[in-house]
């Protein structure tokens, strides 16, 4: 199963309000009914909770293989409809794309009302594609596994084949999910965050290009 990531942001004529309303209520209907989608949901950027990077939020896609992917982004579902309503309010110029397969570290509940942390990953310079997969699965999941609160954590590697095209700008994309926001503030204030985590982040991330926000999931197609 492929897992999709499509980083988005507002047109600018919209408010944060408007833009949410309008992706959920009128985009989402419209995705939904792209027939090679086996899930789809929306990752919502909780506004004004320090963690910003210019994203507006993230579309979420899982797809069986790259010929359901190549027959998606070719149907008429997706050409006619979702793609031509996304001018209504995304700005195309500030948007971001990258193909994954997940890996759950730490399976726990998805509930209602949780929030998770997305964020952007690039591996140090000078480092293997494998050394850094490796690092990330086998040393750095088991300690984000330990930090206080977190409820789920799940890693999303780019691709093999991105690869073969060349040098990708992300190498995957890291979430996790606390009960709330307070939950989550508590976590990044705990010393197991700020001197475990973060500190071996900097031994396989290019630590000055990661970007992340925190979000409220909304299930479109489940």
């Amino acid at each position: 199963m492929l897992h999709f990531y499509y980083f988005i942001s507002r047109k600018s004529s919209l408010s944060k309000v408007a833009f949410h309303n309008y992706w959920k209520d009128t985009h989402g209907p419209i995705a939904k009914e792209i027939p090679q989608l086996q899930r789809y949901i929306q990752s919502h950027q909780i506004p004004d909770v320090g963690f910003e990077c210019g994203f507006d939020g993230v579309a979420e896609g899982w797809v069986e293989n790259f010929s359901s992917l190549e027959e998606l982004r070719s149907s008429r579902e997706y050409l006619s409809k979702a793609l031509t309503d996304e001018r209504n309010f995304i700005d195309r110029r500030r948007t971001d794309w990258l193909v994954t397969r997940d890996r759950v570290i730490l399976d726990g509940p998805k509930v209602q009302g949780q929030v998770k942390n997305i964020t952007l990953l690039r591996r140090k310079d000078g480092m293997s594609v494998k050394e850094f997969r490796d690092y990330w699965s086998e040393v750095h999941g088991p300690l984000a596994c330990e930090l206080p609160g977190i409820q789920r954590y799940v890693q999303s590697p780019t691709v093999d084949e991105a690869y073969t095209l060349g040098e990708p700008r992300w190498d995957g994309v890291a979430q996790w999910w606390t009960n709330d926001l307070q939950s989550l503030k508590s976590l990044r204030a705990s010393k197991e965050f700020s001197v475990g985590a973060r500190e071996d982040a900097e031994k396989f991330l290019e630590t000055s290009m990661l970007l992340g926000f925190v979000a409220n999931e909304i299930p479109i197609l489940e």
